[in-house]
C-alpha cells in the first residue's frame, strides 16, 4: 500500500532534525532584511528579553528531558518495539532536541555579553534562539504525543490469557 504524501513528509521530518534550522534561519534573514529596526533601543529592555529567553529555554529543557525519559523508560511492548526498530532515529532526535535546548539557553547569555559591541548581532542571535526553541519544542511535543499514543494503544492490547482445557468437551 502506498504511503500518503503526509506520511512521507512526516517520516522525512522525523528522521531529519536539522530541518528545524530552516525556521530560525528564515526568521533571522527576514528580520535582518526587512525589520531590523524593530528591536528595543533600551539596554535594560534587551537584557530582560535575553534573560527571559534563557529562562524559557531552561524550562523547555526540563520539559523535554521529562518527555525523553518517558520515551526511554516506557516498558510497554509497543514502545519497546519502537525503541528497537527506530533506535538511531530516536537517539538522533532526542540528542538534537536536548542539545538545541542547551544552545538556546546559552545564546541569550552570549547575546548579553556582546550586546554592548553589536546590539544587532545580539538581537539576531536572540531571535534565532527563540525560533529554534519553538521548532525543537514542537519536535519534542511530537515525540511526546507519539509516546503517549503508544502507551494508550498498549493499554488496549489484551494480555495473554491462558485457556485451560475443559474435560467435558474432550469426550
Amino acid at each position: 500500500m502506498a504511503k500518503s504524501a503526509k506520511t512521507r513528509l512526516g517520516n522525512i521530518w522525523a528522521n531529519a532534525p536539522m530541518v528545524d534550522h530552516v525556521l530560525p534561519l528564515a526568521g533571522v534573514a527576514l528580520w535582518f532584511f526587512i525589520a531590523q529596526s524593530y528591536f528595543p533601543a533600551d539596554d535594560a529592555t534587551r537584557r530582560s528579553i535575553y534573560t527571559l529567553i534563557a529562562t524559557v529555554s531552561g524550562l523547555a529543557m526540563a520539559a523535554t528531558t521529562f518527555a525523553c525519559s518517558m520515551t526511554y523508560q516506557s516498558a510497554n511492548i509497543l514502545m519497546t518495539r519502537v525503541k528497537d526498530l527506530f533506535a538511531v532515529s530516536l537517539k538522533r532526535n532526542w540528542v538534537t532536541i536536548i542539545r538545541s535546548n542547551l544552545m538556546t539557553a546559552l545564546i541569550p547569555v552570549v547575546a548579553m555579553a556582546i550586546d554592548g559591541l553589536s546590539a544587532h548581532w545580539a538581537a539576531g542571535g536572540a531571535l534565532y534562539a527563540v525560533l529554534l526553541l519553538v521548532a525543537r519544542f514542537l519536535r519534542a511535543l511530537y515525540w511526546l504525543q507519539y509516546t503517549l499514543f503508544m502507551q494508550s494503544l498498549a493499554a488496549q492490547v489484551p494480555e495473554k490469557v491462558v485457556v485451560q482445557a475443559r474435560e467435558d468437551i474432550r469426550s
